[in-house]
C-alpha cells in the first residue's frame, strides 16, 4: 500500500498549524491587554524549570499569556511531528491527541517535557517495526 498525503491530510495539518497560531496571537493579545510583555519569556522559563506535576496550573504559574503561549507551542510541536510524518493520517486520532497535547499545555505539559512522549512513540514503533 502506498502512503500518500491526500486532501484531508493536508486540511487536518493545516487546521492543527492555525490553530496553534490562534493559540499565539491570543497570547500576544492577552499580554497586550494585561500588560505582560516584559514578564512572558522569564515566566515561560519559569514554567519550563518547575516541577511538572500533573496538574500544575500554569496560568497561576505564568499567567494567562504564558499559558496561553504555552499551549500554541506544544500545538506547534504537534504540528511539527506531523509534518514530519509521511503516512496516511485518520482525523479522529490526530484530532483528539492535538486536543490533547494543547489542553495539557495549560498545566502539566511543556514545550520541553513533550519531546519524551514523542519519541517514546518514535521508540515503539521501531521496536515494533511500524511505520
Amino acid at each position: 500500500m502506498e502512503n500518500r498525503i491526500t486532501l484531508n491530510d493536508r486540511l487536518i495539518r493545516r487546521f492543527c498549524l492555525w490553530t496553534s497560531i490562534g493559540l499565539l496571537l491570543a497570547a500576544a493579545a492577552a499580554c497586550t491587554i494585561y500588560g505582560e510583555w516584559n514578564v512572558v519569556l522569564p515566566q515561560l522559563l519559569h514554567i519550563i524549570t518547575s516541577p511538572a506535576k500533573l496538574l500544575t496550573d500554569y496560568y497561576l504559574l505564568g499567567g494567562l499569556g504564558c499559558a496561553l503561549l504555552n499551549a500554541g507551542l506544544c500545538g506547534l510541536a504537534v504540528w511539527f511531528v506531523l509534518c514530519l510524518m509521511h503516512n496516511a493520517i485518520t482525523s479522529s486520532s490526530v484530532l483528539a491527541g492535538y486536543f490533547l497535547v494543547i489542553a495539557h499545555g495549560f498545566y502539566g505539559l511543556n514545550i520541553l517535557n513533550i519531546w519524551p512522549c514523542f519519541f517514546g512513540v518514535l521508540l515503539y514503533a521501531k521496536v515494533r517495526k511500524q511505520s
